[in-house]
């Protein structure tokens, strides 16, 4: 795990309490440099002698892994205050960086409005290979921003840290696996026992195939949740084997390209894990739970470990329809996802937020601000504080009133539009509600799948019988009429 920190160069830059920018953002970098090497991580600051495109050369000839530009901003008024997070234009994995680093900066920062993610056109977020995260850490030209930049100076640099160490966890983690598995100990050449060490990504493209073959969101949705487990059992220290004991590890599938919606499923959620409250959320899943979710303090026994008795919310108990329509026995356990339930659910055209949402209620990706958020279709119940009720509009744009539902009332919630709108139905009229007022209490069920009605099997004796009696009714009727 390698980060290169270029601090300003620029002398003539005067902060409003006498120093220069490039004085203090060289001090900053100087508190930095310890709290990397408590957590293990290689770093190289850039030589103030060297030109910014030397500086760029030396980071891809080092292999860094984030690149990380620190500076202060200024304006001739002076009243300008915040903080901004750049990156180059078009470059989502320097993007997503700058938002990790916003993320954690809301944390210290005492104004939260004025902290941004922009774009900047310099060479230094242009060019480097690796993510980067061109850092205006407040204004010193602003007597205030400048106060509080010195006054809180360790606590930024443990802030900075901080993010790049999460940053690091993402794209430049490594995994240790013990080998059991022939196969496995045949692709590397090694004896029984014996431990590879490998690049996360890379060992979560051998355990998707490993453990799934199904659509892609449901292989996106097993990606997230395979590198979710992989790292909290890297947090508590756990020593790896590629046997179920913990997931499923087969080398060869890693790289063999017959398993296409599974490598992508990897590619599309690099990176990605589920947190729960600041934490990596443990994402368990097995092949089917029969068409039931139950808790997992609910399920395993006191024989199991005490960590797998404790009661975590996003564990819960309930039903599973989409297993239940799989049709899937049970097989593993009922705690977390089902993979027979997520291949269903992505072949009705689920995605993987939604399958991630119902498996994993309140959970959120690490990438993300929001709590993953199931669609809501069932009955709803109406919560407002309005004696009128909630409206029922023809329109999105509320256009026009349908009906008044009064609170408490229930409503059929037919469509999520994933704005904050839904179409409901109540009392025959259907219309756009605003979501935030209705609380799910009854989903609708996933209707399983209907098999055709059996065609009898072809009888053609019956057949000539039948056209042997029409034929002679039809001789009756001329003998009849002669």
């Amino acid at each position: 795990m390698k980060v290169y920190l270029s601090p300003s160069n620029q002398p003539n830059n005067k902060c409003v309490l006498g120093h220069s920018e490039k004085q203090h953002c060289e001090e900053l970098v100087q508190r930095m440099l310890p709290l990397l090497q408590q957590r293990g991580i290689e770093y190289k600051v850039r030589n103030p002698s060297n030109s910014l495109s030397a500086s760029v050369k030396e980071a891809t000839a080092w292999g860094a892994d984030l690149y990380v530009p620190i500076h202060t901003n200024a304006t001739s008024s002076g009243t300008a205050r915040g903080t901004r997070f750049g990156y180059y234009p078009g470059r989502t994995d320097s993007m997503k960086a700058c938002k990790v680093f916003k993320k954690n900066w809301l944390k210290i920062y005492p104004l939260p409005d004025k902290v941004f993610v922009c774009t900047y056109n310099f060479s230094e977020a242009k060019n480097p290979k690796c993510p980067v995260v061109y850092c205006e850490t407040v204004f010193h030209s602003n007597r205030a921003d400048a106060e509080w930049f010195h006054a809180n100076m360790n606590k930024v640099a443990l802030n900075f840290v901080e993010s790049i160490s999460e940053l690091l966890g993402v794209f430049g983690v490594r995994i240790q696996v013990q080998l059991t598995k022939q196969e496995n100990l045949d692709y590397y050449g090694l004896a029984a026992g014996a431990t590879v060490t490998l690049n996360m990504e890379d060992y979560i493209k051998a355990v998707v195939p490993s453990e799934m073959n199904g659509p892609l969101e449901a292989c996106k949705a097993q990606s997230i949740a395979s590198r979710s487990m992989a790292y909290y059992w890297l947090e508590s220290g756990a020593h790896i084997n590629d046997t179920t004991a913990f997931q499923s590890f087969r080398a060869p599938r890693g790289v063999n390209t017959a398993y296409v919606n599974e490598h992508q499923g990897v590619k599309d959620t690099e990176g990605q894990v589920l947190m729960y409250q600041g934490k990596v959320a443990r994402a368990y899943f097995a092949h089917s739970n029969g068409g039931k979710m139950i808790a997992s303090d609910e399920y395993w026994s006191l024989n199991t470990p005490y960590e797998q008795r404790t009661h975590l919310p996003y564990l819960v108990t309930k039903n599973d329809p989409w297993t239940l329509a799989s049709g899937e026995p049970f097989a593993g356990h009922p705690i977390g996802m089902s993979q027979a339930g997520a291949i269903y659910a992505a072949n009705q055209g689920k995605t993987c937020k939604e399958i991630l949402a119902f498996y994993y209620p309140g959970t959120l990706l690490n990438n993300e601000s929001e709590v993953i958020e199931m669609p809501m279709t069932g009955l709803a119940r109406v919560e407002t504080q309005k004696n009128e009720g909630l409206s029922v509009w023809s329109t999105i744009t509320k256009d026009k009133r349908l009906i008044r539902v009064a609170k408490n009332e229930t409503i059929k919630v037919v469509k999520d539009h994933g704005n904050g709108w839904v179409t409901a139905e109540y009392k025959g009229v259907v219309g756009f509600v605003d979501k935030q007022y209705l609380v799910l209490i009854a989903p609708l069920p996933v209707e399983p799948p209907v098999d055709p009605p059996e065609t009898p099997p072809f009888d053609k004796e019956a057949v000539l019988m039948g056209l042997a009696a029409i034929q002679q009714g039809i001789d009756a009727i001329l003998e009849a009429v002669k």
